[in-house]
């Protein structure tokens, strides 16, 4: 906000939010001021406080060049919408001082009074070194108590607010060096209903409560024309269908891991010092299951790369599954339910024919002693 006067001063009663206009510098809105009515002196002493909120509406935001990070030109203006979803507000009494950050500080007044600054031990350095900084989190609750999404948010004095986009938490298995798509990633909407909020604190590996519960609900914004899909229903094929892009994910994981292996083995066999020639025929089979095992999951490379459109892929059955239930209120289609089902019956043919590679990859493995060939690592 710049400084200059404010001549107007009006809250919109129904959200409120407080609505000012400077003096030739436009117009500026606080969202949501009721946190500012539960200030007092009192409360500010606590370490943390968080603050009530208003209730969430639930919709789908509209992406037309106006949502935050994209663009509709040069021509056209655009304020900043406010952060959709649950908006938390909360108060930081004091800043947080890691060791290190303690020691320069004492460090530089000593500095600065021209006084010796000792040496602080090197048992000091490595705690500073391996010391965990200080995290608080906000974790957001259903009435049965089950934990929707845990928010890591700034620690730094003064008020902060941090917003919730009324989705749960990815369950999908984690797998290193593979990244979840954007669906499995963020997780589906919520259903609407009462939700809560609570601030704690992780430090040297203690939990901590800051806060009570603030609680708040998440309703419908509008009532769709087509009826929606029931909540259970919902629900039951959104774990379905996180099943699913898990099993995909571990196929895609024991894929890799193969490729890798079987890289490594040829290597092996053209160092061997014994015959091997049944071996690399064997290698050359390997090796033309792996690329049509990809193309069953992500199609033809050659067509992907000038845009030529494949059969339906593992991929693309799953993406059916999820992209009009994962940017929609209304739930799954009959059209998302077949392609899920589709995707069922592929990872089955998938896993069976990833099973006879990995024998044949374990043939080669057992008997590379027995050909003179150098041992891989990373094999079982």
């Amino acid at each position: 906000v710049p400084t200059i006067s404010f001549r107007d001063m009006v809250i919109q009663k129904r959200e409120d939010d407080l609505v000012v206009a400077s003096f030739g510098r436009s117009f500026y809105v606080l969202d949501d001021i009721s946190f500012l009515r539960e200030i007092d002196e009192d409360l500010l002493k606590d370490e943390a406080t968080l603050f009530g909120l208003r209730d969430a509406d639930l919709f789908v935001p509209r992406r037309n060049g106006r949502a935050k990070g994209t663009s509709i030109g040069g021509d056209f203006y655009a304020g900043e919408n406010p952060e959709f979803g649950a908006v938390f507000t909360y108060y930081v009494n004091q800043k947080y001082e890691t060791l290190k950050a303690k020691r320069k500080k004492k460090e530089s007044k000593l500095n600065k009074e021209l006084r010796d600054i000792d040496f602080p031990g090197w048992d000091a350095l490595e705690d500073e070194r391996n010391e965990d900084a200080c995290t608080y989190w906000l974790i957001i609750e259903d009435q049965s108590g089950k934990v929707h999404k845990r928010i890591k948010s700034p620690t730094s004095k003064g008020f902060h607010r941090v917003a919730w986009d009324l989705r749960s938490a990815s369950s999908l298995p984690v797998h290193k060096g593979v990244k979840l798509d954007n669906f499995g990633a963020k997780g589906f909407l919520v259903s609407p209903g009462t939700y809560s909020g609570r601030l704690v604190k992780m430090e040297n590996g203690k939990l901590t409560n800051l806060s009570e519960k603030v609680t708040f609900n998440v309703n419908t914004l509008y009532q769709p024309t087509i009826p929606a899909v029931a909540n259970e229903e919902k629900e039951a094929f959104y774990d379905d269908y996180l099943s699913v892009v898990g099993d995909r994910n571990e196929l895609q994981f024991k894929f890799n891991q193969a490729k890798k292996i079987a890289s490594a083995l040829e290597v092996s066999l053209t160092n061997a010092t014994q015959s091997n020639d049944t071996y690399l025929v064997l290698m050359d089979s390997i090796n033309k299951s792996l690329v049509k095992f990809e193309q069953e999951i992500v199609g033809f490379k050659t067509k992907n790369q000038v845009g030529e459109k494949n059969a339906p892929t593992l991929n693309d059955r799953i993406w059916g599954a999820g992209a009009p239930t994962f940017g929609s209120m209304h739930g799954p289609t009959e059209t998302a339910r077949q392609s899920l089902a589709l995707a069922k019956k592929i990872i089955l043919e998938l896993d069976t024919e990833l099973n006879t590679i990995d024998s044949l990859i374990n043939t080669v493995v057992k008997d590379l002693e027995k050909l003179g060939a150098p041992a891989i690592h990373g094999v079982d």
